[in-house]
Order: structure tokens, then sequence, then C-alpha cells
């Protein structure tokens, strides 16, 4: 796909997924912004995956795609992957996720947006929730506060289905994964938020688009769903005191004290939030404070915040 429109690069790890992939396939052709080129890494599918990738790479209107397999370690080590491989300076990159459906101006908003913006860039929008067959119109929330840095710390904002990036900010993740130790952090982890994380850090532009960009599918095989299923907040809040999300806000976390040296401005805060279980109790409020980190939600933010206090990150 060729044109005078700035050029996107689609990145998409698949695995399994040949229930939902032609959708996902025909919805990225049928983009209204036309200059994009689709990398694909597979972690091993052994449904009709690839068969719906070899019958795409034939189909002429499809245009510029590149199969390869990927690290066989799961999704964040196959999305670092393909970010690594990707090197181009003039374009931006968009993750894609294999069983969603893009709306077709998704990548039109996203190229406009970031556009406007001078040095990284990370662009997000809205989702329709919709159920295994693609039906829904219910909508992920908007942001009920700012965000920057101290949210990020806390959540992420940017489902990866629907993150772009300019060449800036692209270049900046690269540079971030940094060495073999950190890659084991980072892969631990959410490359979604990690990328958040890391962007708003080094004072990247955050970009959120209201308007919807994509059909976010919910089904049994998701490896992170939206989280606003039914009952899901209540439950989501409780779980949190059964360690799962203080663990993973602390990987989050730690893999960020290794890519330190791209953040020095925040550098303080990340080391001072993994050490608050090593302070004084009485010394935590204002630490805490001082770190400046803040969920959206309310209830979700006070829940958290006690997690801090008890030491539990």
């Amino acid at each position: 796909m060729t044109g005078t429109a700035p050029l996107v690069t689609i990145l998409m790890a698949t695995f399994n997924g040949a229930a939902f992939l032609g959708d996902q396939l025909a919805s990225i052709k049928g983009q209204s912004h036309r200059n994009w080129r689709l990398r694909v890494s597979d972690d091993g599918s052994t449904d009709g995956t690839l068969s719906l990738l070899e019958t795409f790479l034939a189909d002429p209107g499809a245009g510029n795609v590149l199969v390869s397999k990927s690290p066989m370690r799961g999704a964040t080590a196959n999305f670092l992957s393909l970010l690594e491989t990707t090197c181009d300076d003039d374009g931006s990159i968009a993750f894609c996720d294999q069983d969603d459906v893009w709306l077709s101006e998704k990548l039109e908003r996203a190229v406009a947006m970031i556009g406007r913006a001078d040095g990284a860039a990370l662009y997000g929008c809205r989702a329709v929730i919709a159920d295994a067959a693609g039906e829904g119109e219910a909508l992920t929330p908007l942001p009920r506060r700012d965000l920057g840095f101290g949210h990020a710390l806390a959540e992420n904002a940017f489902s990866g289905n629907g993150i772009v990036m300019n060449a800036a900010a692209a270049a900046l993740l690269r540079r971030a994964i940094g060495g073999a130790a950190n890659r084991a952090v980072v892969e631990a982890g959410f490359h979604d938020w990690w990328a958040y994380q890391v962007i708003a850090a080094a004072g990247g532009r955050i970009m959120f688009d209201p308007v919807p960009g994509l059909r976010y599918r919910q089904h049994a095989g998701n490896v992170v769903g939206s989280g606003q299923a039914k009952g899901r907040g209540l439950s989501r809040i409780f779980r949190a005191f059964g360690g799962g999300y203080a663990a993973s806000l602390r990987l989050q976390a730690l893999a960020l004290t290794s890519s330190a040296g791209l953040l020095p401005e925040q550098k303080a805060r990340v080391a001072a939030l993994l050490s608050l279980r090593d302070i004084w109790v009485w010394q935590r409020p204002k630490v805490i404070r001082w770190i400046g980190i803040y969920r959206q939600r309310r209830a979700e933010d006070l829940v958290m915040k006690l997690l801090l206090l008890l030491g539990r990150v």
C-alpha cells in the first residue's frame, strides 16, 4: 500500500486465532487510511491461523504483508520482537490484536492526531465492547482524570488493540527494551501498559481519542479482557487484595527501573514506589503523595493506596 499519506506499520501477534482473524484482516484491508503495511508474528499456531494469513498474503488488495515466526515466549515477547525488527524512522506503529475488528477510520484518526505532535506521541481510543459474535454497543469508559506518568504507574489507559505511536515514540521504546535482563522483566508484564509508562515518563504526548476505533471482542480465549463486563469492576477491586494487581504494579515498575536512563526525571518516583514496603508505615502517606500515583476510578484509587500503605507492592 503506497501513497502520500504517512506510512503506518501494523504489528500483529497471532496464536491460534483462526476463529476471529478473518474479520480483523478484513477490517485492516478496509481502512480509510490506505498507506499501511502489516507485519505478523505467529507464536506457533496449530489451527487455521497460518492458512488464513497465507490467503491474505495472496490477496492483491492486501498490499505489503510479511509473516514471520515469533520468539515463542508469549504475547508480550512477540510484540516486542516485532517492534524491534521494525526500524523505520519515518513511519508510525500500530499494535493490533488478532481477534478484534477495526472501525474504518481508526488509522486515519490516529495519524491525524499524532501528526500534530512534536516529539514522541502515543495515541489510544475508546472501543465498542463486543461479544464473541462481534455484537454489542457498550463503550469502554472515558478517562476521568488526566493521563500522564502518575496514572501510568498505577494502571493502563491504553489497550494494545487501540495503540498507535509515531516514529519518535517507537524509537524510544526500542531503546527502553534494553539488554537481556530488562527484556526478561518487560516480557513478564504487559507490552501496552509498559509503552504507556515509558512514553509518559519521557514526556511524550499522550492522546486519547473519545471516538471508538474498534470493536473489542470478548471471548473465552482473551488474554486480557476489557474489564467492563457486568460485575467486573467490583470484583477487580477485591481481587487487588489477592496480590495479582500488586504484583503486576511492582513488575511494571521494575521494568521501568532497567530503563531509568531514559527517564531521569521520573527515576526517583519509581524507586520510591518500589521501596515503600521498606520504610516506616507512618512515612508512607507522605511518600505516596510525592510519587503522585493515582487510578482513574475513586474506589479503585482508594484500594490501591491502601495496598501501598500496607506495603503490599
